[in-house]
């Protein structure tokens, strides 16, 4: 019971900064009943390379990156592997000088129009 306390407290918490359409009881049987499934979960994350675009700082991911998660995730579902091609991996090809292995903070990333291949934005216009 002390369980179900602890988590009314911590759901407390959340409840300016969280919105779910889930009700406390439809939240304490996902407990109940998938508390186990924290057994055979494994975790990964999106290794990206900093950048910045015009005044803001990101994280950009390598294509090779986003490749190695689409697998990842693709192969758990138990779907054949596709070879990645959309807005990322053109913007990923279109920013030829930028260093991967840089370290250096500073970097710009330019975001291109894949519609118009002319116009640019890279925080300055």
């Amino acid at each position: 019971m002390n369980t179900v306390k602890n988590l009314e407290t911590i759901l407390d918490s959340f409840e300016d900064n969280v919105r779910t359409n889930l009700t406390f009881n439809n939240m304490i049987s996902i407990m109940r009943n998938y508390t186990s499934a924290a057994d055979n979960m494994k975790s990964d994350y999106l290794h990206g390379t900093p950048a910045f675009i015009g005044d803001a700082s990101y994280q950009i991911m390598a294509t090779t990156e986003l490749q190695r998660i689409s697998d990842l995730i693709r192969e758990q579902m138990g779907l054949e592997t596709e070879t990645l091609d959309n807005n990322e991996t053109y913007q990923n090809e279109q920013n030829t000088t930028f260093d991967w292995h840089s370290g250096v903070y500073t970097q710009p990333f330019t975001i291109y129009s894949k519609s118009n291949p002319g116009v640019i934005w890279d925080g300055t216009n």
